[in-house]
């Protein structure tokens, strides 16, 4: 993941299988509000991370474990390759596609993973005409004969915001429709 830093890379995706956690998704996507998110600073923080989440979340299911071990690892690794002092640690459930439109976050980095459900979609940019971002029209902003592409659910996906001194990824969640199924989406902020 190390190509990340490239100043002409704003994405760098790790695939992987999802983790093992299919009972806790489970429990997840069956929840009416899960929800998890806190700071954390420093290697102290991230050891602690897996008994706040089991503190938060309060799974039953046995493999929790392994998801509260996923979240804290991908944390200390993004942390560790953004030399971030501070990050924002985001587990929640998605219902919707609030982030329907292709945008650039207003954030220097982030990681995203997917859970389950589908992944996030993404640009190329030599498919974005970034004169349009901001302005609601998908179709403006994807040049003709552009692909979408899309990050695969469990793949870990590091991306330069805004905020980074480049153009920073532009990107959208992937739309629902009403036989869609729910989210789990995993969102980690590199804070200074």
């Amino acid at each position: 993941m190390e190509e990340f830093l490239q100043p002409e890379v704003n994405l760098a995706i790790l695939n992987r299988p999802p983790p093992s956690c299919a009972d806790a998704l489970k429990e997840l996507l069956g929840a009416s509000h899960p929800c998890f998110d806190i700071s954390v600073a420093g290697a102290e923080d991230l050891q602690d991370l897996p008994s706040r989440m089991r503190s938060a979340l309060g799974l039953r299911a046995a493999d929790g474990e392994v998801l509260y071990a996923d979240v804290a690892s991908l944390a200390g690794h993004f942390a560790h390759l953004t030399r971030a002092a501070r990050v924002q640690i985001h587990l929640h459930k998605v219902l919707s596609d609030n982030c329907q439109f292709f945008h650039v976050d207003k954030v220097e980095a982030r990681l995203l993973t997917t859970y389950a459900g589908l992944g996030t979609q993404w640009l190329r940019n030599q498919d974005v005409n970034r004169r349009a971002l901001g302005r609601g029209k998908n179709s403006r902003i994807m040049l003709d004969g552009s692909e979408i592409q899309s990050v695969p659910t469990g793949a870990v996906a590091i991306m330069k915001g805004e905020r980074w001194n480049s153009d920073g990824l532009v990107h959208r969640s992937p739309p629902m429709s009403r036989d869609s199924s729910a989210r789990i989406l995993l969102r980690i902020d590199l804070k200074r």
